[in-house]
């Protein structure tokens, strides 16, 4: 008899023992979990013209195989009996005869469809703790594809702890090629999942006839409204930054208003803010205008000045009298009778919450001619950009105090900030430093008492807003504003070689816009995670309950999930499965169909992410080992309302 080689393999197994019911223990036994094992596999190399046998053997030992000794080698034939997950990436031929007892544990994963001389087709997804007689013992994780032969038919899906035999005998040649997922250095996958929700936008087609404007200006007469339009003051001799300016300018170093302000005052945004509104008011269907029509309702109007506070004593009343309009415009917020120099802090929740109140307490129609008018009821909020005071309802003068370097977290970057946090856009967003005595900071409380506005059916009013100098628009576009076209950037007071100016065309715009173009944009001013088939319909490429598609990027590799909207509840959501952890660009977009629209229109792209007041086309999100949710991505409409899409 030929002498063998002998291959040693040595691994640990955990034996745990599960109730009766569990894989293969017979009725009424019951275990505890067994110690830890250290088993080893002897198996003779096969000589010229020999065979080999393996004996599988188990010791409880601190050094692994101690004592242990090969087998005798086997005669050629005989019968084996195997428990054996599906391999990786192997090709074999062999012929075995083996007695051997093992003690595994393993965690497996198996998806496989086999052809052999029967057909398989199994989905399996197992914990399994088994002793079994083997010729082989094979622990993996693996997607593959294999031909054997072999005589098999199972469908399962289970989750088991078990002792279980099996026996088989085979002969076999197995070809199997595994799809591994992604991995990272570890070896570990992460699965990313969220919901999806929509702000959504329709068209709505009034008629001039039978409407008329009613309008609240809500105008900014804070300090920094006494600097230029690059946020500089130079009433000391020299120029300093005393407010926010243009992009890449100096970080404010002084607070324009009660001492600081720009020499000149026509170049004052708060001059620039005043002398606009009062081209407005001449613009409007107002007795004494050029173009007032008699035969028409006279547009109605009311103004409300803010800085850090905003007391009902200064809001001037509904009024369709030109001149008065325009002298209670001038007068506001003046400081030492200067109509041109402003003092405080910004609150523009205040400002746009007395608006409200003002549309709650007024009708909205009115009755000329015999014939009743409807009133299209808007909102103009002018200012320089950034609100950094607290808005607080509890107090008669609404203000609840700066929001400032007092009020940060010691660790946070506006705390720590070499210039002054307040000045930063980021650091008056709830999201970018928390709320402060339970309260929102400032710019999240100006957009959330927006979104009030418009989602009150007793205010029902549209707002625009006319955002004066080069500062940051965080809030006032994307958060304010009912849409984005209903945003304008005045960085400058210009004249044109007509002598028109821009807040001429401004008026303009606002002026028609409500009254006489074919379409109006209207929104439903709250967000939305529900999609009912009808409000879908068979549009790029998708087929319900298919309604859009997730995207993310990593290291330049991208993965696709469907948005469905047939998870429980009826919420939309994506899920991905089998990603490295890293940080990941995500990019989203859904097809909706809002029920007013006009019928010719068919689904609409939202597919722009807000965060923080601002819309973009995709954000990042961290992946790690293992699953998680991430919270609820929410989409604007993709273009403008009225263009169709």
């Amino acid at each position: 008899m030929t002498s063998a080689r002998l291959l040693r393999l040595c691994f640990c197994l955990t034996l745990i023992a599960l109730p009766a019911l569990a894989l293969g223990r017979p009725s009424g036994q019951s275990g505890a979990a067994a110690p830890s094992n250290i088993g080893c596999i002897y198996l003779p190399m096969i000589g010229a013209g020999g065979q080999a046998a393996a004996t599988i053997t188990t010791a409880q030992s601190a050094s692994p195989c101690d004592g242990l000794v090969a087998a005798p080698e086997p005669s050629a034939t005989g019968s084996s009996t195997t428990t054996s997950p599906v391999a990786a990436t192997n090709t074999a031929t062999s012929t075995t005869t083996a007695t051997g007892t093992a003690t595994a544990t393993a965690t497996d994963t198996v998806t496989s469809t086999a052809t052999a001389t029967g057909t398989a087709t199994s989905t399996l997804t197992s914990t399994t703790t088994a002793t079994s007689t083997s010729t082989n013992t094979t622990t993996s994780t693996v997607t593959s594809t294999a031909t054997a032969t072999n005589t098999a038919t199972s469908t399962s899906t289970s989750t088991a702890t078990a002792t279980n035999t099996a026996t088989s005998t085979s002969t076999s040649t197995a070809t199997a090629t595994p799809i591994q997922p992604p991995t990272d250095s570890s070896g570990s996958i992460g699965a990313l999942s969220g919901a999806v929700e929509i702000w959504p936008e329709y068209e709505f087609q009034p008629s001039p006839e039978g409407w008329a404007l009613q309008i609240v200006v809500v105008l900014d007469v804070s300090g920094s409204m006494s600097a230029n339009f690059n946020g500089q003051c130079n009433n000391i001799g020299r120029v300093v930054q005393c407010a926010v300016g243009h992009a890449g300018a100096p970080a404010a170093s002084a607070i324009a208003g009660r001492f600081l302000r720009w020499n000149l005052p026509e170049e004052r945004r708060i001059a620039v803010a005043k002398k606009s509104v009062q081209r407005l008011i001449e613009l409007f269907n107002l007795p004494g205008n050029s173009n007032y029509n008699a035969s028409h309702p006279s547009t109605d109007i009311a103004i409300v000045p803010f800085a850090e506070q905003q007391r009902v004593s200064d809001i001037f009343g509904w009024s369709s009298n030109r001149s008065a309009l325009k002298n209670a415009v001038q007068n506001a917020g003046a400081y030492n009778n200067d109509a041109y120099q402003t003092i405080g802090g910004t609150n523009g929740a205040a400002g746009l919450y007395r608006a409200a109140q003002l549309l709650k307490e007024r009708p909205a129609f009115t009755t000329f001619n015999g014939k009743r008018y409807n009133y299209q009821r808007v909102v103009l909020f002018v200012s320089d950009g950034m609100s950094s005071q607290f808005f607080d309802p509890s107090h008669p003068d609404l203000d609840g105090g700066p929001s400032d370097m007092m009020t940060y977290p010691e660790e946070s970057m506006c705390y720590t900030a070499e210039e002054s946090g307040s000045e930063r856009t980021i650091c008056q967003t709830t999201e970018g430093v928390g709320k402060f005595n339970g309260l929102d900071r400032p710019i999240t409380q100006m957009i959330n008492t927006a979104r009030d506005i418009q989602n009150d059916p007793d205010v029902n009013a549209g707002i625009y807003t006319l955002a004066l100098s080069n500062n940051d628009a965080t809030g006032l576009k994307n958060g304010v504003a009912s849409f984005p076209s209903y945003y304008f950037a005045i960085p400058s007071y210009t004249t044109f070689p007509d002598g028109k100016t821009n807040i001429d065309l401004l008026s303009q715009y606002m002026q028609d816009q409500p009254i006489t173009l074919p379409c109006d944009p209207r929104a439903d001013f709250k967000w939305k995670s529900t999609f009912p088939p009808e409000s879908a319909g068979n549009i790029g490429g998708f087929t319900y309950p298919v309604i859009g598609q997730a995207s993310v990027s990593y290291l330049g590799v991208s993965y696709q999930a469907d948005i469905r909207a047939d998870y429980p509840g009826g919420r939309a959501k994506y899920s991905f499965t089998d990603l490295p952890p890293g940080i990941y660009s995500l990019s989203t977009y859904l097809f909706y169909r809002h029920p007013l629209d006009p019928p010719t229109l068919g689904p609409r792209r939202y597919s722009l992410i807000e965060t923080a007041g601002e819309s973009h086309s995709s954000i990042e999100v961290v992946v790690n080992a293992g699953v998680q949710e991430q919270a609820p991505v929410k989409l604007k409409l993709f273009g403008n309302t009225c263009g169709g899409q």
